[in-house]
């Protein structure tokens, strides 16, 4: 059953389905434990491979603004909930939304998956969406349906956090200017590592 929240691209995506794995990007977390940004992103990749949509899942993201690396505690959480570890994967390098994407799915083709789709809040995926077509990545995108998952049952698992914690930690606006971060988080990395010559 689809609610009204669905839209048509979400059902075709869903169609589609099976996929080899999912994309899923960090969101920061202040003191180790989950919020509600985090928690919707988990809980939904959760749902979407308890149903078999998605056979293996890519938790994205460094620590970026706090000292926990969103993968990582996003794969704890996720752990908690059930997922076997074996179908977990973390991509740990990412500092913006278009590095969530194109680093996952760069580690998602080194594991040999080719049917890859994305899991964020609906707002989040509007953005990645831009960001697919400006890096021409064959991406499909599950966003959260908000109103499915208010129906969840949802537990608040007790999870040691500190495997995802980085000590002496720097956050991103220390280490860059605003200019570079401006930069970065129009992908500046990914225009320079696709830039550079292979050898």
């Amino acid at each position: 059953m689809f609610h009204a929240s669905v839209t048509p691209a979400y059902r075709e995506a869903l169609a589609a389905g099976p996929y080899d794995v999912l994309i899923v990007p960090g969101f920061p977390s202040e003191d180790g434990r989950w919020n509600r940004a985090i928690k919707a992103r988990v809980y939904w990749s959760h749902h979407l491979l308890q149903r078999g949509v998605a056979r293996h899942v890519i938790y994205s993201g460094a620590a970026v603004h706090t000292p926990y690396v969103e993968g990582q505690l996003m794969a704890l959480y996720a752990h908690a909930l059930g997922v076997p570890p074996e179908v977990v994967f973390t991509e740990t390098n990412a500092f913006h939304s278009c590095e969530n994407l194109y680093y996952s799915y760069r580690l998602a083709r080194a594991l040999g998956f080719a049917r890859v789709a994305v899991v964020s809040d609906p707002f989040q995926t509007t953005r990645l969406r831009e960001v697919a077509r400006e890096f021409e990545l064959p991406l499909a995108f599950l966003p959260v349906d908000f109103v499915e998952l208010f129906w969840m049952s949802k537990a608040d698992p007790v999870v040691n956090t500190r495997a995802a914690y980085v000590p002496n930690f720097v956050p991103l606006n220390r280490r860059l200017t605003p200019a570079e971060i401006e930069r970065a988080s129009a992908g500046e990395r990914i225009h320079a590592e696709r830039a550079a010559p292979r050898g």
